[in-house]
């Protein structure tokens, strides 16, 4: 073996294994004991927060979830994307406040996602999923959601509704 392999294998073998004391152990950032959370699972954590947020009309909680320059395409309150924090929240004040007419108490929604596929791409996720909280109609739901300074916002939401029968 030549000088200049040993150097990089040598070298290579040290990324591999840093001096812990420990040469079975990979570079980590968590505690050996407990396996980090993987993206996949951060993603579903902050749609079941978001989709528990919307459920119980929790509305602080519920607007956290998206990014400031997030856009939406509504299933029937508005014909055209809304755009920016603003807007989105101007039109979902008014879902919240006419499903809060229909009824008292938490949960107002039954928000079960059904069919959940969850894509991660480096540090953007897609989500989509169906749900079945509408009589005769089945909810088409997709989620985008970008990590930013560590954490998920949702970057576009888009829902749509569709008769059962169409399914």
């Amino acid at each position: 073996m030549t000088h200049r392999v040993s150097v990089a294998l040598v070298f290579a073998l040290l990324c591999l294994f840093p001096a812990t004391g420990d040469p079975t152990r990979m570079l980590s950032t968590t505690s050996p004991s407990r396996a980090p959370e993987s993206a996949n699972d951060e993603v579903r954590r902050i749609l079941t927060k978001f989709l528990t947020a919307f459920a119980n009309l929790e509305w602080e909680a519920f607007r956290k979830c998206f990014a400031d320059d997030a856009t939406v395409y509504f299933p029937s309150q508005r014909a055209t994307r809304a755009t920016g924090r603003a807007e989105i929240e101007t039109t979902f004040r008014q879902v919240f406040e006419r499903i809060r007419a229909t009824k008292s108490a938490p949960p107002y929604l039954d928000l079960e996602p059904v069919d959940l596929d969850i894509q991660v791409f480096r540090g953007t996720a897609i989500a989509t999923f169906h749900l079945y909280d509408l009589p005769n109609t089945v909810g088409r739901r997709t989620v985008v959601l970008e990590k930013r300074a560590g954490e998920w916002k949702i970057v576009h939401l888009h829902a749509s509704n569709i008769e059962q029968s169409q399914r």
